[in-house]
């Protein structure tokens, strides 16, 4: 079979179900992403994919991780990215106790997320926790605003309510991501901004606050270990958030959250059905990698 080399120009190009014996060296030349299938190839297999294409240009995406040795073993070999089931069931073995630290974040979004928020009670919450309120400053310091900071409650009313949502439920899921694979906190973020992103692009664009609070909590019972009627009881979130993270359908949320998990499952055949069923005309792919660049970029912040 004889091969022309074209000059097209793509932002990010994934190379899916990849093994060691792939024949088109040509293709793999040009992709970003190498996607290797855990459960198709051999642990030794898995290994030469590694040593044989890592040339400090390409990323590599461990697929079908099913449990922790799988997912430790392929960051021992340098995988850069990670999917499984691994990343979307817990394994309920002891719950996690919520510290004084995790309580005090809790109280944070309970307070942020009530229907009039009060902005003392929020400054006064923030106050009260000196690592809390370091990271509040050092978030509205990067605004680069003309004038100084010169209180939390100064700081507090420069957010506003919807940028402080954002920031009190990233906060909270960096603190209690503390000590599991940096992936977990990697994933919930990620699937949090693709939702976001796909919500203004379809008729969702009023919901995309709320869908953003569904991805980044969607991984809270693997966090915590616990089932997530428990840690629901504890946190003021709505009915409507809720349900779609348990994938009911009944959510007015659920077909956008719906399309974040089939994608990232790779479940082609959903996928085009959730498409034209969210009407949504974008490239998918175009948006999914403007999610990934964005969450690159918040989890550095969130581990600096």
């Amino acid at each position: 079979m004889l091969y022309k080399k074209y000059d097209f120009k793509f932002e990010t190009v994934a190379l899916d179900d990849f093994t060691i014996d792939y024949p088109y060296k040509e293709i793999i030349e040009i992709v970003d992403i190498i996607k290797v299938d855990f459960m198709l190839s051999s642990r030794e297999d898995i290994k030469k994919i590694i040593k044989k294409y890592s040339n400090g240009n390409k990323k590599f995406l461990a697929e079908k991780i099913e449990n922790v040795d799988e997912f430790n073993n392929a960051v021992s070999l340098g995988y850069d990215y990670f999917q499984g089931y691994f990343f979307s069931k817990p394994i309920m073995v002891q719950g996690k106790k919520i510290e004084s630290l995790e309580i005090s974040y809790i109280k944070l979004t309970n307070e942020i997320n009530k229907e009039e928020p009060n902005y003392k009670i929020i400054a006064s919450i923030i106050e009260s926790d000196l690592d809390m309120s370091y990271k509040l400053l050092k978030i509205v310091n990067s605004y680069s605003l003309s004038s100084k900071v010169s209180s939390i409650p100064h700081a507090v009313s420069l957010m506003g309510i919807s940028e402080l949502r954002k920031w009190a439920s990233l906060v909270l899921i960096g603190e209690l991501s503390f000590g599991k694979p940096t992936e977990v906190l990697r994933l919930s973020i990620l699937r949090s901004k693709f939702a976001e992103l796909l919500a203004e692009k379809s008729s969702y664009k009023p919901k995309k606050h709320e869908l953003a609070l569904v991805g980044l909590f969607s991984m809270i019972d693997v966090l915590l270990q616990k089932p997530l009627d428990t840690i629901f009881s504890q946190l003021r979130i709505s009915d409507e958030v809720q349900m779609a993270i348990k994938l009911d359908s009944k959510s007015e949320l659920f077909p956008i959250y719906k399309l974040v998990i089939d994608y990232e499952m790779g479940n082609w055949e959903e996928i085009d059905k959730d498409i034209k069923s969210l009407k949504i005309l974008r490239n998918i792919p175009d948006i999914y990698i403007q999610a990934v660049k964005t969450t690159d970029d918040i989890v550095k912040f969130i581990k600096e």
